[in-house]
């Protein structure tokens, strides 16, 4: 719960974890270094952020450095402090969303060479199993919507000169049905006593 030194907090699985913010001179903004480093000592972690707040002062801590994953992440804690994400729900949304399906995709990519057409590569994998019925468009495009919360931010927050999301499409819901007459989002009158009595024998409180 407590810095091991200032911004240097120890991991429970080992390493440690850095955090910390200095402003960046040429955006004026303050920029955040939070990341683990599994295997140095502590002396070694908090040299290493030292390191890169110097970086982000001197204006020299460019967005090649840092990966889809680690800005993806970064970007999550921040609207968790600031209240844009409130709920346990859309944390929880978030975090799913990131750990199965935008880091394994975009993780180890540097967020400045993030290109369109990787994108739409992905949407092809993508497609591919909606139409296996492994996964419905409403819900590929809760993953769209939040790379592009995450990609629009990071083209603002590194000034980069152009936004691989711009102009990528939602996938197309026109001829999907959330619910059919076969299999509604709703109990029969012969139903809701079993379901209630299953509910309570599961969850008496």
């Amino acid at each position: 719960p407590k810095p091991v030194k200032p911004g240097v907090w120890l991991m429970k699985e080992g390493g440690y974890y850095i955090r910390g913010c200095a402003t960046d001179p040429r955006t004026g903004r303050l920029k955040e270094i939070s990341k683990p480093l599994p295997d140095v000592d502590a002396a070694g972690a908090y040299a290493t952020l030292q390191s890169e707040l110097e970086k982000v002062r001197n204006g020299s801590h460019a967005s090649t450095k840092t990966s889809f994953g680690e800005y993806a992440v970064s970007l999550m804690e921040r609207k968790i402090r600031s209240g844009e994400i409130q709920s346990a729900k859309t944390r929880e949304q978030w975090g799913d969303i990131l750990e199965l399906h935008l880091v394994p995709a975009f993780g180890r990519v540097p967020i400045s060479e993030l290109r369109r057409h990787m994108v739409e590569s992905w949407k092809d994998e993508i497609a591919t199993v909606i139409k296996q019925r492994e996964y419905q468009p409403t819900t590929a495009n809760n993953w769209l919507k939040i790379l592009r919360v995450i990609v629009n931010a990071a083209v603002a927050e590194f000034e980069m000169d152009r936004n691989p999301i711009l102009g990528v499409k939602d996938f197309d819901t026109s001829t999907h049905q959330t619910y059919t007459e076969e299999q509604p989002n709703s109990l029969t009158p012969i139903e809701v006593p079993a379901f209630l009595a299953k509910m309570r024998e599961l969850y008496p409180q």
